[in-house]
């Protein structure tokens, strides 16, 4: 199989199989431990056991009926714009960061190796951290291969429009203890808006983001400290 599918899933996440009469995308052979790590999504889901297919089916449902015939249809499934939003919409921002690392690095065109993502949020999340997002997007299939052979969908930065960027925003160029201490000299009104972002969806929705809104309205205190970001007049980002 070469080149773009009538789906768009791109030659990174295609690969081949016979059309099955299961329930489940048929497994075929697994490679062994000197087989080469597999790069293709299709050839990353023949490797993973019969478990691991039943979790992320369960997951992701919008791709789950009908029943797949293959791997190469469940992939183009996983690897659409639609369903690759609604898997991201309970990501946090961390999730969210490592995604936008990975396409940053290339990760849409050539596998890159964890590593450099670890290096490029150095400062920024712990190590064990990041290794968790990672583990938890694989289990999403938005991010699959080991971990020097990592890819994402080629759609992947085109499925999350209204996301503000996580490196590149108002807080990146700020150290931890700057927004640590900028936070810590929130009000409570702040603080509150905070914190319900932070323990809930990041993206909120409110007329308050607007220009025309007073400079001491919170929301707007918050915008111009960098401590929140604006997607549009009426939606805020809790930045990374």
């Amino acid at each position: 199989m070469t080149g773009r599918g009538t789906d768009g899933a791109s030659e990174h996440e295609a690969g081949s199989s016979r059309r099955p009469q299961t329930s489940r995308p048929t497994q075929t052979s697994r490679p062994t431990q000197t087989s080469p790590a597999p790069q293709t999504l299709p050839a990353w889901l023949r490797s993973r056991s019969d478990a691991e297919i039943a979790a992320l089916l369960a997951e992701r449902r919008d791709v789950a009926s009908p029943v797949p015939a293959n791997f190469d249809v469940l992939a183009s499934r996983l690897c659409s714009g639609p369903s690759i939003g609604r898997a991201a919409e309970h990501l946090d921002l961390l999730a969210l960061a490592v995604i936008e690392t990975l396409v940053a690095l290339g990760a849409r065109r050539r596998p890159v190796r964890a590593a450099d993502v670890y290096a490029a949020l150095k400062g920024r999340a712990l190590k064990a951290q990041v290794a968790a997002r990672l583990r938890r997007l694989r289990s999403l299939c938005l991010v699959w291969g080991p971990d020097d052979l990592l890819s994402v969908p080629s759609l992947i930065g085109d499925a999350l429009p209204w996301r503000t960027p996580q490196l590149t925003g108002p807080a990146a160029a700020r150290t931890l203890d700057e927004i640590r201490a900028d936070i810590a000299e929130a009000t409570d009104d702040e603080s509150a808006l905070l914190h319900r972002l932070a323990e809930g969806n990041p993206i909120g929705r409110t007329s308050a983001a607007g220009d025309g809104t007073p400079p001491d309205h919170p929301v707007q205190r918050l915008l111009a400290r960098g401590l929140l970001a604006r997607v549009d007049e009426l939606t805020v980002e809790l930045p990374d």
